[in-house]
């Protein structure tokens, strides 16, 4: 059985050269497993009649088989859906890395269509039409969601009886296997009085490589095959493949949803006080006025749920002076604030999504308009996960001090051998996000190309000439600090003056601090700036883990300080987020406290409560961002109030009120 193969081409006669590059799907322990009722089945099931058979274009004949199976659902009630939006979607929300056309994964096409509905075919007709449909545009949305999923599931391979019961119920399964050159032409056989396009594997088959298609219907012999190579292909574009033949490496079955429902996604629960609400989740729609999707090498990403282009972020700046001219109209100061916010390093797309969707609202409420910048960070969940593994197969369980010492020296040391590349692949991720613009920038321009932060920071100098007033603020939690130290030297060669910059739990070395930021506090192009950290104590009291278990016990600082950042046995790396560091007299005879209060710069270490703009509860190096006190004084900064008010008071998930 041939578990995989290289991608390949396959030469239809008479219809063309198909790629074959589908990639087998992960294996993912969150799949929904079908389940079949235990109605009898009919000995044959042929759903043929009245099936719009497709030809693929390009490699995306992961779209043409999911397409293949919407249009069965929706053969009495709508016209053909778009098989190239489902492609492009599966590239978007595959598992693998990178954003070039090299094959896709039927979970990403899935995954795809359960986060946006698809379009009709006649809306995107073709591979990477110019311009891509913006597909957070509310109205192409609501096109989308008029055919949205209901559910899919994983159907298992080793059960033919699962398959043909799928096929009972719904009509359709997608699948994908490793062809061989038995598929380029079906041999014609005769069988219960009925002549078949049978697939046959030659003495000597050759692998070919990946497909998706779907079935649509068994018989005695083998599954229906519908194709999406035209219909010169076996008989109308259908073939029938032998329960013997049968070599798949995935197969998925799915229903339509009920059309404007949105996704199950878009609720979410959130504590408030002693009692739960409901609130929004991510929404697309809402974040495309205030995100920014950066990907990997600091570029403009399509991956995940929001496109980041020129044309989108030249959108958030129309949005922002509309939302500033309103303020002003209702008894605003004239100031127009503008905060720019970088999330921590331990972020995938979906949480740098929900922690704009948790603060955007909040932030407007102070009338100060955000701008996050949702970058890529690693594989770190995938990696963290790995070191825990490792972990618990060497940590017994119940042990004293001295022991967990020693376990957190393993943990440092895995860090520095297994992580420290990834940390250093996120460090280039954020510089290259700042990295230069050398072409004029085409604000109209849908493709998902450039350096992420600086084309913000080339568009903001645009709205800070044309506007009076602008306010420029940066913000950032852990690893953050390292994305805004890019942005902020981006900024000052653009001659951009930055009123409030504020570190929280700031994961940055401090020698890159010395060189890249505190050179431009004090001198006007920074007013203001403010760090919050962790006091020693708290750091040595924090843990990481997964849930109750704890398998590092202290924070991820002294992790970053002892293991990411790859320094020799034992010691350890002065970052700018550590209290410890403040104090050490450096080589000219200071320290890094009285520097950065030598430039008008405050350092906030929790508890503090004293200072009416730095008063901090934090008790673990993730409590920053949404940590009431924290935040409050933070937003005190940006608006220049000597203490806040009752109404500047942090609220996650705030309801709008301007």
């Amino acid at each position: 059985m041939t578990k995989t193969a290289p991608p390949g081409e396959i030469e239809i006669p008479g219809a063309g050269s198909f790629a074959l590059n589908v990639l087998p799907d992960v294996f993912d322990e969150r799949d929904l497993s079908y389940r079949p009722s235990l109605a009898p089945l009919e000995p044959v099931v042929d759903t043929r009649a009245g099936r719009y058979v497709m030809k693929q274009e390009g490699e995306s004949c992961t779209g043409h088989a999911l397409a293949a199976l919407i249009n069965n659902l929706l053969r009495d009630t709508g016209a053909p859906v778009s098989p190239y939006m489902l492609y492009d979607l599966a590239r978007r929300y595959d598992e693998f890395e990178g954003t070039a056309d090299i094959g896709s994964s039927l979970r990403g096409a899935l995954k795809g269509w359960y986060h946006h509905g698809v379009l009709p075919e006649e809306d995107w007709r073709f591979p990477d039409p110019d311009p891509l449909p913006d597909l957070s545009d509310p109205k192409i949305r609501a096109e989308c969601l008029r055919r949205p999923m209901g559910a899919y599931y994983r159907v298992d391979l080793a059960r033919f009886d699962d398959l043909q019961s799928a096929i009972r119920e719904i009509g359709s399964v997608c699948v994908s296997a490793v062809l061989h050159d038995g598929w380029i032409r079906p041999e014609r056989e005769r069988h219960d009085g009925e002549t078949m396009h049978v697939i046959r594997r030659p003495p000597r088959p050759t692998a070919l490589g990946g497909h998706a298609f779907v079935l649509v219907g068994y018989n005695a012999v083998g599954f229906l095959v519908q194709n999406s190579w035209g219909r010169r292909w076996g008989r109308g574009g259908y073939a029938t493949l032998p329960y013997d033949e049968l070599d798949l490496l995935d197969a998925w079955v799915a229903r339509l949803g009920v059309p404007g429902t949105p996704s199950a996604g878009s609720i979410g629960r959130v504590a408030d006080g002693p009692r739960i609400r409901a609130v929004s989740a991510p929404d697309p729609v809402e974040l495309r006025e205030y995100v920014v999707n950066i990907g990997n090498d600091g570029k403009l990403s399509r991956e995940g749920p929001l496109d980041s282009s020129p044309a989108q972020i030249d959108g958030i700046f129309t949005r922002m002076r509309a939302a500033h001219e309103t303020w002003a109209r209702d008894g605003g100061d004239g100031a127009r604030h503008v905060v720019l916010y970088a999330h921590g390093g331990l972020t995938g797309v979906s949480d740098g999504l929900r922690i704009a969707q948790a603060n955007l609202q909040w932030w407007r409420n102070n009338r100060v308009y955000p701008v996050f910048f949702s970058w890529q960070t690693g594989p770190w969940d995938t990696l963290i996960d790995q070191v825990i593994d490792l972990l618990r197969t060497r940590v017994p369980v119940g042990a004293g001090l001295g022991f967990f010492e020693g376990v957190d020296r393993l943990a440092e040391a895995l860090a520095r051998t297994r992580l420290a590349w990834a940390w250093k692949q996120m460090k280039d991720n954020a510089d290259l996000a700042s990295a230069p613009v050398t072409r004029e920038v085409d604000w109209r321009s849908t493709a998902a190309e450039g350096p992420g932060a600086t084309l913000t920071a080339l568009r903001l100098r645009r709205y800070v000439t044309e506007n009076p007033g602008v306010k420029v603020h940066l913000v950032s939690h852990s690893a953050g600090a390292i994305f805004l130290a890019g942005l902020l030297e981006r900024l000052a060669a653009l001659r951009v003056p930055v009123e409030t910059l504020t570190f929280t739990a700031p994961a940055i070395r401090v020698d890159a601090f010395l060189k890249r930021v505190l050179p431009h506090l004090g001198n006007g192009q920074v007013r203001s700036f403010a760090t919050f950290a962790l006091s020693d104590r708290l750091e040595l009291d924090d843990v990481c883990g997964v849930g109750p278990l704890a398998l590092y016990h202290k924070s991820i600082l002294y992790l970053v300080s002892r293991g990411f950042e790859g320094p020799s046995n034992g010691e350890e790396v002065p970052l700018l987020g550590m209290e410890k560091f403040f104090d050490r007299p450096d080589g000219d005879g200071g320290t890094l406290r009285k520097k950065i209060a030598g430039v008008g710069g405050t350092a906030i270490f929790s508890h503090s409560f004293a200072q009416p703009l730095g008063r901090c509860d934090a008790t673990s190096h993730s409590d920053f961002d949404s940590n009431a006190l924290t935040m409050t004084s933070i937003v005190a900064r940006v608006l220049g109030l000597r203490e806040p008010g009752a109404g500047n008071g942090y609220r996650p998930y705030a309801p709008r009120q301007r």
